[in-house]
């Protein structure tokens, strides 16, 4: 015969609320990088950047929402701005329009996405200051890029982390883009 006490009780039900909350977190984690994996490849299909700009928001809102579907992407607005030696270039994508300058001076307009991609650059490092979420990425070419998006809801940990990936490999899909078209 097994004895059965409180402490035994508690501790078996304590025990199976944490796998639980465990294997609701893998399904999480699972679900949101199938979506980033899926947007990923949707948006290299891209042949130009007008084309994968105005696929980018689409995207992001799915990769977004894999985690919980209350999450809603309104009033949103994407901007990349990336540098080297040699280039520089940014997009400013919302759900109306899409603007691509590779030019040196910036619209005025976008001053506030303007300010934390020059501050993200210059620190090399993420900024998070909802509502303005700033990704920094060095890639192996040596192309510095600040990808920021804002966005009324505030984003979780986990959409965070999924936005940093996202933005990573937005940004190397751009590069590839750039180079594509340059060789032409």
């Amino acid at each position: 015969k097994t004895e059965l006490t409180r402490n035994s009780l508690n501790h078996v039900l304590y025990t199976n609320l944490r796998a639980y909350r465990d294997i609701t977190s893998i399904q999480r984690y699972q679900r949101g990088l199938t979506s980033l994996i899926d947007a990923m490849s949707k948006l290299a299909e891209a042949d130009d950047v007008k084309e994968f700009a105005s696929a980018l928001m689409q995207q992001l809102a799915i990769v977004l929402n894999s985690s919980r579907t209350e999450f809603i992407m309104q009033d949103s607005e994407a901007f990349t701005l990336a540098k080297n030696d040699k280039k520089r270039w940014h997009i400013m994508v919302n759900e109306e329009e899409t603007e691509l300058s590779q030019e040196q001076a910036e619209p005025e307009h976008n001053q506030d996405f303007i300010d934390i991609a020059e501050r993200a650059l210059a620190e090399k490092s993420s900024l998070l200051e909802p509502p303005l979420y700033a990704h920094y990425f060095c890639s192996k070419t040596g192309l510095e890029s600040a990808f920021i998006l804002r966005n009324s809801q505030l984003l979780s940990d986990f959409n965070q982390h999924l936005l940093q990936l996202f933005s990573q490999n937005a940004v190397l899909m751009l590069e590839h883009i750039f180079d594509r078209q340059q060789s032409k």
